[in-house]
């Protein structure tokens, strides 16, 4: 069920409705007397946050003529409302100095074309030096916590950051473990600490929320992990008390996000639309004019811009894997369902010469070594991703081993054929899936049906050795893990792509 529901809500608004929901249960036990805050007084300066947020992206996107996210600035004041304690009127003041200094620096981001720190940390620290008020992150309560993990989970889900968030919080907790055996000496002193953190403090939500974000962390798991460790240790800092260097979080978050862009910068690009095509039934191809910075691995994925009006509640933002190989000119693919986002529809109806913004590259769904042999597994629009590698072995005439098991509804939702027929002499054998019985080619030499274990051993000799990817649609992916699962494969042996929804 959460699956299904993360396939079909964009990040952002699913982070809207999670920091709204807190509010919202923060208002209902403040009024309660569960927690220690005047409901009215939290809803007032919610709503001045979300307000004064909202008017300073207006102002700023008109003088710098820029586009803005509507959603991503109401993200913005929703976790400042979070964050700073909810007084009214002596929240006012500083509230309104973290919301524009976080909006802003959104602004002074786009100028740059990158991102470098988190705009809530910027907001924060501007308040610290520029008010004598504090964060005091008063959403890290043990009555708001269950809430904050259950929709963090989803939150982490829908990004694909478990396993950095895992490292983040593992290392913190190791480091103020050791921290409070070497203090006391006791065991019982290790257990209280990791309860405290756990229970009493942001923890759980700057690990989901603030961490997270995609725009200020590394796009793959190695870099991940080197983020992960280096923010846990700044985080820890208060625990330790070493020559008295102590970082707040939003300090620990800001010093940690110029780390990431140093290892793994994270420019925006404006990329011109140079020609569109139908490229299977009610698929079409987008390819862009080439960048000479624009510099990606087959099988990595860009975040898309495209500002459009009327808009719906899906947003004007997708993330979409690179069907082109880095020597060629940048291309996503996309399928059409019934009916189309507001953001598809206007997509297939923009000119050629028309621009979208791209950013957030990242991904680790890339061949780093071909020495087993190796199952593709792509389900519909699923196939981009192997697209761009099989390309990359074609025009490399680089001999290879690799089985892709193509499923598709009927035949004439197949994309890419000629590649495909062509990779053959490279040793890319391509085993066609067609799931509706009712609708078969004459003649149909290919499966018929859904994926099953009896057609991966029937098709690769050594599937035991295999390395498998699987790119698609989220069930088809969890499906055939299941069958990989059933026939004893490794989970090491299984590569899964980030495909977060249409």
């Amino acid at each position: 069920m959460f699956n299904k529901y993360l396939s079909h809500i964009t990040m952002y608004r699913l982070t809207i409705y999670y920091l709204g929901g807190l509010i919202l249960v923060a208002t209902v036990l403040s009024f309660f007397k569960v927690l220690a805050y005047d409901p009215l007084d939290i809803l007032i300066i919610t709503a001045e946050v979300v307000g004064g947020c909202l008017l300073a992206n207006q102002i700023l996107s008109d003088i710098f003529h820029a586009n803005s996210n509507i959603e991503s600035t109401i993200i913005t004041a929703l976790i400042l409302s979070l964050l700073i304690t909810p007084k009214f009127p002596i929240s006012f003041v500083p509230i309104a100095v973290a919301g524009a200094f976080a909006i802003g620096s959104k602004y002074l981001a786009t100028i740059l074309d990158h991102h470098v720190v988190n705009p809530v940390a910027a907001g924060l620290i501007a308040l610290a030096l520029l008010t004598d008020t504090n964060a005091t992150w008063w959403v890290g309560t043990p009555a708001l916590l269950p809430f904050v993990i259950i929709g963090g989970y989803l939150i982490i889900k829908k990004v694909n950051r478990q396993k950095m968030v895992l490292q983040f919080l593992l290392t913190f907790w190791a480091i103020v473990g050791i921290a409070a055996l070497v203090r006391t000496g006791s065991p019982m002193s290790v257990l209280n600490a990791w309860w405290m953190s756990f229970s009493h403090t942001a923890l759980i939500f700057f690990a989901v929320v603030m961490f997270t974000e995609p725009a200020t962390s590394p796009g793959t798991d190695k870099k991940r992990g080197y983020f992960a460790l280096l923010t846990a240790a700044l985080y820890a800092t208060p625990q330790l008390n070493i020559l008295g260097l102590v970082a707040t979080p939003e300090i620990a978050l800001a010093l940690a996000n110029v780390f990431s862009f140093v290892i793994n910068p994270q420019y925006r690009f404006v990329l011109k639309l140079k020609s569109k095509k139908l490229i299977a039934k009610d698929t079409y191809e987008f390819i862009f004019e080439k960048l000479p910075d624009l510099k990606y691995l087959s099988g990595q994925y860009m975040e898309w811009t495209l500002p459009h009006d009327p808009m719906d509640n899906r947003g004007n933002r997708r993330y979409f894997s690179l069907s082109s190989t880095a020597q060629e000119e940048p291309a996503f693919a996309i399928k059409y369902y019934e009916p189309p986002s507001s953001y598809k529809k206007h997509l297939l109806q923009i000119p050629v010469g028309a621009t979208l913004s791209a950013n957030n590259l990242a991904g680790d769904f890339t061949l780093t070594s071909q020495d087993s042999p190796l199952v593709f597994i792509a389900g519909g629009i699923g196939i981009a991703p192997f697209r761009a590698m099989i390309k990359e072995i074609v025009d490399l005439q680089k001999p290879v081993q690799i089985d892709l098991i193509y499923i598709n509804k009927t035949a004439d939702e197949v994309a890419y054929f000629d590649l495909l027929q062509q990779a053959k002499k490279f040793g890319v054998n391509t085993h066609f899936v067609l799931t509706d019985k009712a609708n078969l080619p004459t003649p149909w030499h290919g499966f018929v049906g859904h994926l099953t274990a009896e057609m991966i051993k029937q098709v690769v000799a050594n599937y035991s050795q295999a390395t498998y990817y699987i790119s698609g649609p989220q069930g088809l992916v969890e499906a055939s893990e299941q069958i990989l699962k059933e026939l004893q494969i490794p989970h090491k042996q299984i590569e899964t792509d980030f495909f977060p929804g249409y």
